[in-house]
């Protein structure tokens, strides 16, 4: 957690010329449209089943797994 602790004082985000993929779990209450002023190009949002801690674990993993590797392959593609 101190890592995390760290990122939060000290990183101090730049505007993205592009479009973000942002993965929320849905037992997640934080809002992740904050993140979309980041964006030049806004924010594609996915929601997951699980939580913020559990959704790189299994069963959850596979879920988020399949959102990233979409993004992905269609960022390839467009590329």
């Amino acid at each position: 957690m101190d890592v995390y602790d760290d990122a939060i004082r000290y990183y101090c985000p730049t505007r993205y010329k592009g479009q973000i993929m942002i993965v929320k779990a849905v037992e997640d209450d934080r809002n992740p449209e904050t993140w979309s002023h980041l964006a030049r190009k806004g924010a594609k949002i996915h929601i997951i089943p699980g939580n913020h801690q559990n959704i790189l674990r299994e069963p959850y993993a596979g879920a988020w797994l399949e959102k990233l590797k979409f993004q992905l392959l269609g960022y390839v593609a467009n590329s």
